[in-house]
């Protein structure tokens, strides 16, 4: 009980600086981070790799290397909810975030050769359907993740696409 008192601290704050960070882009985040940090007397040097880690403490990070159009390709994507899904795949797989900005998320599959014009209406209605069938979860305002189920449906998708030769 005490450990979860403890604690409750840490979750505020923690919430608090995401929601604003949400908003910023790297360049802004990372300005604000270093501000804060100098503020607050924390080396940067001395924090542990922000590295993600699984409950083994092993590394979790990219584990793949391409870029979101091969991966899309693989995939056989034909609409914005198919492109969003590989877009989300990248950032966890290829870019090795557990969780992403919505922001990062559209820009990433906007960067993708399969992208069309007409996915920038259909971006908000797609996210909202993916967050309904449970293949995205929004982890906190404006921050997402795939998820497990999802991320292994995909995989095994990739690898039926790999034995076929595509």
């Amino acid at each position: 009980m005490d450990h979860e008192k403890q604690m409750d601290p840490e979750l505020h704050a923690m919430s608090a600086i995401v929601s604003v960070l949400t908003g910023l882009d790297d360049a802004a985040r990372r300005r604000v981070l270093n501000w804060v940090a100098e503020k607050s007397g924390i080396s940067l040097a001395d924090i542990p790799s922000a590295t993600p880690r699984n409950v083994n403490g092993a590394e979790i990070g990219p584990k793949k290397e391409g870029t979101l159009s091969q991966l899309a390709a693989r995939l056989g994507v034909e609409s914005c909810r198919d492109l969003l899904l590989a877009a989300a795949l990248h950032l966890v797989e290829y870019q090795g975030k557990e969780r992403f900005a919505k922001d990062d998320w559209v820009s990433c599959a906007r960067e993708a050769k399969q992208w069309k014009s007409a996915y920038s209406v259909q971006t908000a209605t797609v996210i909202n359907r993916l967050m309904d069938s449970g293949s995205v979860n929004e982890t906190s305002k404006g921050t997402f993740s795939l998820t497990d189920e999802t991320i292994s449906k995909m995989s095994a998708q990739l690898d039926q696409s790999q034995r076929k030769g595509n």
